[in-house]
């Protein structure tokens, strides 16, 4: 063998021992910092004020990560609260205060609403922190007719109504923890409503609205299931057409309906379509409608999923 062959052997060898000590010692480094982490507990709060003349509130919320959980209660002389929080560890590279609040309001006391937009922008890199939760809680005062915008980059939403909320638009944007919308008994409807998540899931549980004029809800989910639970035993006064489109997630509507309440249901997908007609409903060319259908007072219900299965069912009572 050649003095030239073996001085260049000699030569990758040297190389190849540097290049495995330099990763030896990067690997010993990230071994350390990660030892040396700290609790982080991180939570801000925002106050909104209730001024006089006052009666409506239009909120927008962007949240980088996390979960939104927007809620109606009685405020005392607030009309919302805004609540950031973060919990898990940082290591010793790591920021402190990893979360951005910005919460701003402007009033129009013309026509009596307070526009409030609410922003959470989490920088929480790994492996220099490691999140358990991270959570953007609103508070909106029930007496205040609400139009909410929520966009989530990554993560999910969970809106809840109480009786006497006035809802007069819900927009809805999430992702990977899905979206939960709660529209719970003696609520008013006076807007439409628009859900739409990205493999997270998306479920609707409707109880026992009054909905003003002719109402829109859709739902769209891309790979998650989407699920709707309507029970409307009581007068509602308007109709609602509600439209469920899913991609790649199966589709599931659960319905009970009583007196002057009647509701239709087409479905169209390349799985299994399962139709219940019974219980107060007809089937009929691909239609699943109540008894008293139509009524005064309809749920117009149509459902769509690319490649998975749909399952329409429930009853209707006089």
């Amino acid at each position: 063998m050649s003095s030239k062959s073996m001085r260049g052997r000699r030569i990758l060898s040297t190389h190849l021992a540097a290049a495995v000590l330099i990763v030896a010692v990067m690997l010993m480094l990230a071994s350390a910092m990660s030892l040396q982490v700290r609790s982080l507990e991180v939570s801000e709060s925002y106050i909104v004020p209730l001024e006089e003349g006052i009666d409506e509130v239009r909120l927008d919320i962007v949240a980088s990560r996390g979960e939104v959980d927007v809620g109606f209660a009685d405020l005392d002389g607030d009309a919302v609260i805004v609540t950031a929080s973060l919990h898990g560890t940082a290591s010793m590279f790591g920021s402190d205060i990893p979360l951005n609040t910005t919460v701003t309001y402007d009033i129009d006391a013309m026509s009596g609403v307070v526009n409030v937009s609410a922003i959470m922008d989490v920088d929480a890199p790994w492996p220099y922190h490691m999140l358990e939760k991270v959570r953007f809680e609103i508070d909106i005062d029930r007496s205040l007719a609400t139009h909410i915008d929520i966009t989530v980059v990554t993560g999910g939403a969970i809106v809840r109504t109480v009786e006497g909320s006035n809802i007069t638009g819900l927009n809805i944007d999430a992702t990977s923890l899905g979206s939960v919308v709660a529209l719970n008994n003696g609520t008013i409807l006076s807007g439409d409503v628009h859900i739409r998540t990205a493999t997270g899931g998306t479920k609707l549980y409707w109880n026992n609205l009054t909905v003003s004029g002719d109402r829109l809800v859709t739902m769209e989910e891309s790979s998650g299931v989407l699920r709707a639970m309507i029970d409307q035993t009581g007068s509602m006064e308007g109709t609602v057409t509600l439209l469920g489109k899913s991609i790649g997630g199966p589709v599931s509507l659960d319905m009970e309906l009583r007196g002057d309440v009647g509701g239709s249901v087409e479905a169209t997908s390349r799985g299994d379509i399962k139709m219940d007609c019974q219980d107060g409903f007809r089937c009929h060319d691909g239609t699943r409608a109540s008894s008293g259908h139509p009524a005064a007072s309809s749920f117009h219900v149509r459902l769509e999923s690319t490649v998975g299965g749909i399952e329409a069912r429930g009853r209707w009572t006089p």
